[in-house]
């Protein structure tokens, strides 16, 4: 009878793993340019960039979202890239790859090179606004906006943008930086950097963000950059930010550096850029810092099939909780 309940256990413990993997594989794969031109379908959906995909072709991409209806889905990059985004719409608002994410959207693990975005306001390589998470990700290229709320990864940002930087270069009106034009009303910019030419026609405007907070900002709000740098050399900014507006609520500005592009490319930039993560998340290089799964060397990268861990553990502790039913059945 312990034999017999010991295998129930066995069968539905297995069962919950497998179904919990089964679950994680449910998200659409994209692979290419007509497959990512669907997200805008569904855009509560979940997506997998299941490989590098080049959108030379297309000289004019519709963003993913817009004010009226953001982004709320799930889109992980996987660890590819998206080349040759072009998004020129001048006079337009709501620009970049996603014109809008929302609070429950996130953007994760994407690389967007050789991108040229253009805009009127809200104008982000990333995102034109984005009330979600944007982790992981890069931008090479140019973002231009004739309004305000320009940045590198998102214009204006009220979620989070961490461990993400930008190479590109950054220009519009008001509230214009290297990362995000303006991040307030809580939103956080943390573990980034910029390294791209940055200027703005009529001022608020720095090396990593234009303006901190705002004037109108409610009163338990905080809104926050930290642990971040930027290459002062390049970006053609002596600051971090153009200004900072606490309104009713806070403001933190924590632990954010300029430096020179000597001190911040070469395989001792660890030395200096010490609030990166240099075990997991970024590697050294000749040139700027990177995301570890851009140099190769990934930790994990050769780990089994997603569950299998689970899976192997809770089979060994089956096995043995089985042998030990057997033994005791057979005294």
């Amino acid at each position: 009878m312990a034999t017999a309940r010991s295998f129930v256990l066995v069968s539905l413990v297995l069962t919950t793993v497998f179904v919990g993997t089964a679950t994680a594989q449910e998200a659409t794969q994209i692979t290419n340019a007509d497959e990512l031109d669907d997200v805008r379908e569904d855009l509560g959906g979940e997506y997998v960039l299941a490989d590098d995909v080049d959108l030379s072709e297309d000289p004019s991409f519709e963003p993913i979202g817009d004010g009226d209806e953001a982004f709320t889905g799930r889109f992980d990059g996987g660890g590819n890239v998206i080349t040759g985004l072009s998004v020129v719409r001048p006079g337009e608002d709501y620009v970049g790859l996603f014109g809008a994410v929302g609070s429950d959207g996130v953007v994760t693990q994407v690389g967007l090179e050789g991108v040229e975005v253009e805009g009127g306001e809200r104008v982000g390589g990333v995102a034109g606004s984005s009330r979600g998470n944007v982790t992981d990700t890069y931008v090479d290229g140019t973002v231009s906006g004739e309004g305000d709320y320009v940045g590198g990864l998102v214009g204006w940002n009220r979620g989070f943008v961490e461990r993400s930087y930008s190479l590109a270069g950054v220009t519009g009106r008001l509230d214009v930086g290297g990362v995000a034009g303006r991040t307030d009303g809580g939103g956080t910019v943390a573990g980034t950097y910029a390294a791209g030419r940055v200027s703005a026609t009529e001022g608020r405007v720095g090396g990593l963000v234009g303006t901190v907070g705002s004037r109108n900002q409610l009163a338990g709000r905080e809104s926050v950059l930290r642990d971040s740098y930027w290459d002062t050399t390049v970006t053609g900014q002596t600051e971090a930010y153009g200004e900072r507006r606490a309104g009713e609520g806070e403001v933190a500005v924590e632990n954010v550096e300029g430096l020179t592009t000597d001190e911040m490319q070469g395989t001792d930039a660890d030395e200096r850029m010490t609030a990166f993560d240099f075990v997991g998340t970024w590697d050294t290089t000749e040139e700027y810092p990177v995301f570890t799964r851009q140099t190769g060397i990934v930790p994990g990268q050769d780990a089994p099939l997603p569950g299998f861990g689970v899976f192997a553990a809770v089979l060994a502790v089956a096995v043995a909780a089985v042998l030990r039913a057997r033994a005791s059945s057979d005294r």
